[in-house]
This record gives C-alpha cells, structure tokens and sequence, in this order.
C-alpha cells in the first residue's frame, strides 16, 4: 500500500520477519555538531538517502533538528554548517539586563532559528502529512502539564500531527528552559523535551513495540548523543542553596540523568542490538563544550570527537547489518 494512498483504518502489521531499525538523536544545543558529523558519515556509509535505512526517526531539541531533516530528505552533508555557519547568530545573547541568568528574560530569542529553520532549503512550510518516513518529537505541554510527542500519522488513530508544521514541533522541542523562550503555538505553550526524553530512545523503542507492534526482538537501533558531560556539583556549594547558585545545572543535570536513565533502560530492551554514538566530555573539554558554546575550541571538541567516533566505532557487524537493511515503505493515516 502506497503512503499517499492509505486509507485503511486498520494498522498495516508489520512482517515479524523483518528488522525495524530506529534513528534517535539527543537533545544538547550546540553540541549537535557532533551528531551531525556522524549522521553525514552513516549517509556516506549508506550510499543513499539516510531516511531510507532507518523505519522511525526520533529526536529531542537540537536532535528533532537533525531528526526532521533527515526526515524530510535534506542531504546529511548540509547539516554541519547549520552550526559552523549559523551558530553564533542563533546563539545571539539578549543585550543589557535581559541577558542576565536568572535575570529578566531567556538568555536568547527564538527569531534567529525560526528563520533558520523555515528556509525553502530547509524545513520551510514542510507538515508533517509532508513527510515520506515516519518521525516523533517530544516535547512538554505546559498548558496542559505533561509530555506530548508530535507525530506522522502512522497510526490509524493518529490524526492531528499531520497539519501541523515540523518547524513548530521542533521550537517547542527545543525550548531549552532559561535558554530559550517558551514555545506557544494553537494555543498552548511548549518547553523543551530533553526535560523528558534528552534521549528519544526508549520513547522509539515503545512507539515501535506498543503501537507499531513490532517484535521487540526485532527492534534494532542506532542512538547518537550529543558529547554531554557526568554533571556534579561543587561540594562546597551550600546544602540550601537557591536559584542563583544552581544556576544552569539546575536544567542541565536533570537532562543528562534522566538521558543515562532512558538509554540504559533502553538497552535492557534491544541488548546487544543497540547501535550507542556518543562520547564523554573530559573535565578539560568541558571547559570548552556547552549548550551554548559555539567558538572555534567547542567546534574543535565536537568535530574532533565525532571523527573519533567515526574511526573506532562505526565498522562493526552490527553496522553491516544496518548497512543491508532497507526500510519498509511507512504505511499513513488520515491524511488529507
């Protein structure tokens, strides 16, 4: 059954005798260089269109960046300069009091990566009735307090997403609090989704195995991060400390453990199918690597680790077999 002629409203099952292969891509600003380095390696290892190799596309803040992009086609090899080139004018600090911690008003605007996003090379008006793979996007609702993933219909009882614009699920997934403006948009206002999934991988695995009904057996998956660091707090910071000596570590452990938490979850589920691209921020190179760092040293870090990556961890059997595998045309729902 063709994608744009799928009428039925009844779920397509899906053959128990083939793999399902999932891409999840971390949230953490900046430092999507490093995923994006990668993801334009793996279509070069691909020797075709990305999309084409993976059944379900997830990603959180930056990553729901890079995730729709693949998405929607848009070849791998564009995606480092969305940082190189783009990264200080996104990351353009409010002046005076505004730009403060703590202060007035969130350290940057969202104009910036909406201009970004919304170029005819880029996601432009794309919807997600637009798109020929299936993608998921978390973010938090707070208007109506909790978690809610923006989605291809593909599922029969899936059947808003599809109008919706991609641009706007993506500012809703990375409205970084205290970096980024809350997202609002139909009426209802969005926060970013690394407060509940940095790693959109177990979300993945559950939307494969409770909705698509895949075999859990036959899920596989290839997870990149984003080169976070093991936060800690100094010691010697007060037992009653507040607001001003949290600082950003106050949004930024939070993420990163709950990001440990979901992926070590996640591999109890997948085993030894679970393709993990990532490294650990040394104490030195976090220093130079932040959510918002985009100098010429964060770019050395990022860029040099990813290569690292490359090297010694993309020639295994596990990627030749990601390498075989085709993904099987997306069947949708309620469309038009």
């Amino acid at each position: 059954m063709s994608t744009e002629n799928a009428i039925s409203q009844k779920l397509v099952p899906w053959d128990p005798e083939k793999d399902f292969w999932i891409l999840s891509l971390s949230g953490g600003g900046y430092r999507g260089l490093f995923s994006a380095d990668i993801l334009e390696e793996l279509e070069r290892l691909a020797g075709e269109t990305l999309a084409n190799k993976f059944d379900l596309i997830a990603g959180t803040s930056v990553g729901s960046i890079l995730a729709s992009a693949v998405a929607k086609e848009i070849p791998t090899e564009d995606l480092p300069p969305l940082f190189t080139a783009h990264g200080k004018e996104i990351f353009d600090r409010r002046k005076l009091f505004g730009a403060l911690w703590g202060g007035l008003a969130s350290r940057y605007r969202a104009n910036a990566l909406r201009e970004l996003l919304e170029h005819e090379d880029r996601l432009s008006s794309t919807t997600f009735d637009d798109l020929k793979h299936r993608l998921i996007i978390p973010t938090v609702n707070l208007s109506k307090g909790g978690p809610q993933y923006f989605k291809t219909q593909h599922h029969p009882r899936f059947s808003q997403d599809g109008r919706r614009q991609v641009v706007e699920a993506v500012l809703a997934s990375s409205a970084a609090p205290t970096y980024f403006p809350v997202h609002k948009f139909e009426d209802n206002r969005y926060a970013d989704g690394g407060l509940i999934a940095n790693s959109p991988l177990l979300a993945a695995i559950h939307e494969a195995v409770y909705i698509l009904k895949v075999p859990p057996e036959k899920v596989h998956a290839i997870s990149i991060g984003t080169m976070g660091s093991r936060l800690t707090i100094d010691p010697k910071m007060k037992l009653g400390a507040g607001l001003w000596q949290w600082n950003i570590k106050l949004v930024e452990i939070p993420m990163a453990a709950q990001e440990d938490m979901q992926d070590y979850m996640a591999g109890h589920v997948i085993e030894d199918r679970l393709i993990k691209l990532d490294r650990i921020q040394t104490k030195q190179q976090s220093k130079r690597v932040g959510l918002d760092s985009v100098d010429q040293h964060a770019q050395e870090v990022l860029r040099g680790n990813a290569r690292t990556v490359i090297q010694e961890d993309l020639y295994n059997p596990l990627i030749e077999k990601w390498k075989n595998h085709n993904a099987v045309e997306p069947v949708f729902y309620n469309r038009g």
